[in-house]
């Protein structure tokens, strides 16, 4: 007796290729979760190695202050320059020996700058020559200013008789003995260009701050 071989039909077919399909397509969205959550990842260590290069080049900035009555004992000292220290939200300007020889200061500004529509873009460095106050180079802090924004605020705390601080935004009739600094990283994306609008593609925030605070005297 002849038996006859069945084939596959035309549903049973079908039916195999949905089935593939949505395996598929469940292994890819696996698969997309996971290389963006390692894509975010990446992103935040790299935002936090960013801000921390930022920090240390404060910190030493701030620690290796030169008091302006020990820089005009120096013959070639301009009055203007050594005294014109400034403790602003955004800005600091004092002289320092952090990034010149261990004799040499320079005048060194330490600011949030904006880019053209006033968000803010990079921390920046200036150094200005202290006996004639003239510009000098100017440099981004950060090792990846080409892919993250970075802002800095400053918070500044003087000792009272009583042993305890009051802090304060701005610093006029003397340097403060306590600098506390935030620095903020995130994304560069033109579409939300502002720290409070980083965030993914789950509408979770991705952006990173950074805090630290630096005694001065």
């Amino acid at each position: 007796m002849n038996r006859r071989t069945r084939g596959i039909t035309l549903v049973e077919l079908l039916m195999t290729m949905a089935i593939g399909g949505l395996a598929i397509g469940m292994a890819y969205t696996v698969w997309s979760a996971t290389e963006n959550s390692a894509s975010d990842l990446r992103t935040r260590l790299s935002m936090r190695q960013h801000s921390m290069g930022v920090a240390q080049k404060l910190d030493r900035a701030l620690r290796f202050r030169v008091p302006p009555e020990d820089v005009l004992t120096t013959a070639s000292a301009s009055a203007t320059a050594a005294t014109a220290e400034q403790f602003l939200p955004n800005s600091i300007t004092l002289v320092s020996t952090a990034f010149t020889s261990s004799t040499a200061s320079a005048r060194v500004t330490l600011e949030s700058h904006p880019d053209m529509n006033g968000v803010p873009d990079t921390v920046e460095m200036t150094e200005a020559d202290v006996a004639s106050d003239a510009p000098g180079q100017k440099s981004r802090m950060g090792s990846q200013t080409d892919r993250f924004r970075t802002s800095v605020d400053f918070l500044y705390a003087t000792a009272s008789p009583d042993g305890s601080f009051s802090w304060a935004d701005t610093i006029t009739t003397a340097a403060p003995t306590l600098v506390k600094m935030t620095i903020r990283t995130w994304p560069r994306n033109d579409k939300k260009p502002t720290f409070d609008e980083a965030i993914n593609a789950s509408g979770r925030a991705l952006r990173h701050e950074y805090s630290a605070t630096v005694r001065m005297q």
